[in-house]
Parts: structure tokens; C-alpha cells; sequence
């Protein structure tokens, strides 16, 4: 782009040795100093009243991960991004046991180029039992075709134990069929969902939440979300009577 260690066309900002970019360094950085700046010069020059705290960090981080004017180093090991097999993590010696490209340092099963459950779909984001490349497992218990809590159905979305392809089981307590917190009801329906009808009263801890990861006895949901479109009906029907 030309702008490393390149001498401003529009002016300084009154700071010695201003650079649009100076290598490692975002107080003589152009570039930083008017993602910092409010009024005349600012940038972007209109839309904001105030300074983007979280992304001017970024930017700051950005600027001092350059050694160089070749490029940044965002893992301080030595080696720029550009030529770095694992950019995310120090690794100066650049070990690649299995000479796929992707640094020892950076591997997981979901990032590292194998079909590690054997389903045809390798990593992240192919691989839906991936939830990110920093995944330690492709083959979640909602994502790896067993029906593991016995129910007669198997991963998600069918098997309404599962939040969803990365969860973790298949059988949170709300939707277990077990009175876990032992006060004699079970589940967000009563158990309905696993025998057709219900086994016994439904558990006001579960909310009527499927997939809710616990019965906790006296957590009850209170005056909540689902109750807001009846007080906003009972509001509209008192404004009218108003009027009339």
C-alpha cells in the first residue's frame, strides 16, 4: 500500500518523525493517531462522534507486530506472518511432524488437515462437529451419529437433548428423563418428549427450556421473556379504552 515508514502528504499531526506507518511503533503512526483523533482530520472523517477504544486497539497491536517494513511478526518468534507456518504461536523452529504445512504449535483435530472422526469432512468450518479451528474434537456426542442417551434418536437437531451439531451430549438434565434435583418433577414437559405423555408435572427450573443444562430446585424463571407480548397486548388494549 506505501504507507510503511512513508513521510505524510497531508501533514504530521505536530508529532516528530510521523510515518503513515512507523514499523512497531503507533505513536509516530499516522494511521493510529487519527483513528484517535474527534474533528477536524479524524478517521473516518464522519459517521463517529467517538473513538473506537476496542478498535484502535487492534489497529495499535497490528502496527507494533511489524519488525519491518517486510511485515508483521504478530508471534515475536522471528518469522514473518507471510512465512510463518503458525503465525498464532511461537515457533521459531517451525516443526511440521506431519509436513502438512500447519505448525505443530497450531494444530488441533479441527486444524489439522485430517478426517479425524471419518465422516468425509476434515477441520473447520467443513466438518460441522468442529465448532472452531481451536476445537479439540470433530466428533461431538450431537455430532457423531450414536444415539449415546438411548432416546431413539440420534444428534442434532432430532434429538431435542442436543442444542445444537457442536454440543457436548445429548442428554442435558432438562431433557433426561431424570428428576436430577429431587424435587419430583422431571424435564421442561414432564417427560413427554421421551414416553408420548407425561410421566409426571413438568419442572419449573426447566422453564420449558429443552435444552437448559440443569434442575436446580428453586430457580424458577419468575416473571421472564415469554410473558412480555401479553403485557404489551394488555398495554394496547388500555390505550384504546383510553381513547374511547
Amino acid at each position: 500500500m506505501g504507507v510503511c515508514d512513508a513521510t505524510p502528504s497531508f501533514g504530521d499531526l505536530g508529532v516528530a518523525g510521523a510515518k503513515l506507518l512507523a514499523p512497531g511503533d503507533p505513536a509516530r503512526s499516522v494511521l493510529s493517531l487519527r483513528a484517535r483523533m474527534l474533528g477536524p482530520g479524524q478517521m473516518p472523517p464522519l459517521a463517529r462522534d467517538r473513538v473506537d477504544q476496542s478498535g484502535t486497539a487492534t489497529l495499535d497491536a497490528w502496527i507494533r507486530s511489524f519488525v519491518s517494513c517486510a511485515g508483521p511478526d504478530s508471534d515475536g518468534d522471528g518469522r514473518l506472518d507471510d512465512s510463518d507456518n503458525c503465525p498464532a504461536a511461537s515457533n521459531a523452529g517451525q516443526a511440521d511432524f506431519d509436513a502438512d504445512g500447519i505448525g505443530d504449535a497450531c494444530e488441533t483435530v479441527c486444524h489439522d488437515g485430517v478426517d479425524n472422526d471419518g465422516d468425509g469432512k476434515s477441520d473447520y468450518p467443513l466438518d460441522p462437529g468442529c465448532a472452531s479451528a481451536a476445537s479439540l474434537s470433530e466428533n461431538p456426542r450431537c455430532d457423531n451419529g450414536v444415539d449415546d442417551d438411548g432416546d431413539g434418536r440420534v444428534d442434532a437437531p432430532v434429538d431435542i437433548g442436543c442444542g445444537g451439531a457442536t454440543a457436548t451430549r445429548e442428554d442435558p438434565a432438562c431433557a433426561d428423563g431424570v428428576d436430577n434435583d429431587g424435587d419430583g418433577h422431571i424435564d421442561f414437559d414432564g417427560g413427554r418428549w421421551l414416553a408420548g405423555t407425561a410421566l409426571t408435572a413438568p419442572d419449573a427450573s426447566c422453564g420449558s427450556r429443552p435444552f437448559t443444562a440443569s434442575e436446580n430446585a428453586g430457580s424458577g424463571c419468575g416473571l421472564g421473556f415469554e410473558l412480555v407480548p401479553a403485557l404489551a397486548l394488555l398495554s394496547a388494549l388500555r390505550r384504546r379504552r383510553r381513547r374511547g
